[in-house]
């Protein structure tokens, strides 16, 4: 062979490894591009998580916020329901004493002021005279325990301490 001839086929062969180089940097430029758009729309939806966490915290932020809130009045509620337990238990020892007080009262002999004994036919009994004692000075008594009168007793001593009627303190209000 003469060197003409292989100067001839290596010229061939270098412009084959020349063309084989261009299409491989073209895919290489079409892979390079396709990794950049990848990785942009990963740092994208890298950004959007970023965002998306940060408006989480937030949330749990004003949840939390919320939460204390909550704590805050459920304890404040809890110191209420307190105060008016005591107050329940106040009432149930007062009402319970005054149940006794009556049936002491009824049980006993011992005279009252106004007329003792049972009432005429036609005279109201103890509740309905608690209504009116405006009208006569002498109540009628009864001897019998009647649960509204003994109610009615309780709450007009809780009229007295808290005017809720409208009037004065000490002063009882009136059936109408």
């Amino acid at each position: 062979m003469s060197v003409i001839a292989a100067v001839q086929w290596t010229a061939v062969a270098t412009i084959a490894l020349a063309v084989f180089a261009v299409v491989t940097a073209v895919f290489a430029f079409l892979a390079y591009r396709k990794q950049s758009k990848e990785l942009r729309s990963i740092e994208a939806h890298m950004t959007d998580l970023r965002d998306w966490a940060g408006q989480e915290t937030e949330l749990l932020q004003v949840q939390f916020g919320q939460l204390d809130v909550l704590r805050q009045q459920f304890e404040e509620q809890r110191a209420v329901n307190a105060r008016h337990t005591e107050v329940l238990e106040l009432q149930a020892q007062e009402l319970k004493a005054s149940l006794e007080q009556h049936e002491r009262q009824s049980r006993s002999k011992a005279t009252r002021p106004g007329r003792a004994g049972p009432c005429r036919p036609g005279e109201p009994g103890v509740a309905r005279r608690v209504l009116d004692r405006g009208d006569d000075p002498t109540p009628c008594w009864s001897a019998r325990v009647e649960p509204f009168a003994v109610g009615l007793l309780a709450w007009r001593r809780m009229a007295a301490l808290t005017p809720s009627h409208g009037g004065e303190p000490g002063t009882r209000p009136r059936a109408v």
